[in-house]
């Protein structure tokens, strides 16, 4: 019995030949949300609106690509941080997004921290067929409401990060 990968196909010779469909290397797109109290009311119904229509666009893309396997991590954080995603890294077309709730305080450290831990290939990063470098996105309205200069120093030693493409809204 052929797996879902495997293609038969007759050659010339009458000889049946296995071919497989070559593995894709993952690429990891990272969202970090910002959901503090500040974001309440528009902000937080702009960020859930752009997030909608980013993942049906990122499905469409992932359909078409036949380079990289699009997955996707989003956190979002306020006085506190959750994945979407806690066991890892998700596949994009499996991704289904539920509006976020605005409350409480903007601990980018805290956020920064967690992103580090996870920005390894003992974590979030482990897949077997590797992963290309990942992509961050940042959504926030701005101020932090503690100090995140030590967290930030700190994600900019790990390879990952140095190598990821960075996009930031305010």
């Amino acid at each position: 019995m052929m797996g879902t990968d495997e293609l038969r196909e007759e050659g010339n010779n009458g000889i049946f030949e296995v071919m497989t469909e070559t593995p894709k290397k993952n690429l990891p797109i990272f969202y970090l949300l910002d959901t503090s109290g500040s974001m309440y009311g528009e902000p937080i119904a702009i960020l859930n609106r752009a997030m909608t229509e980013t993942m049906e666009e990122l499905k469409k893309v992932a359909k078409k690509n036949s380079d990289a396997n699009l997955q996707i991590a989003v956190m979002e954080f306020n006085t506190n941080f959750k994945w979407m995603q806690p066991d890892g890294l998700e596949d994009v077309e499996d991704f289904y997004w539920v509006d976020l709730q605005a409350g409480g305080l903007t601990e980018i450290g805290a956020a920064l921290d967690e992103l580090d831990k996870k920005l390894s290939r003992k974590s979030f990063l482990k897949d077997v067929m590797g992963n290309l470098m990942p992509v961050i996105i940042v959504m926030t309205d701005g101020g932090a409401t503690s100090s995140y200069e030590k967290e930030l120093d700190k994600i900019r030693q790990n390879r990952w990060f140095q190598n990821a493409s960075k996009i930031g809204f305010a």
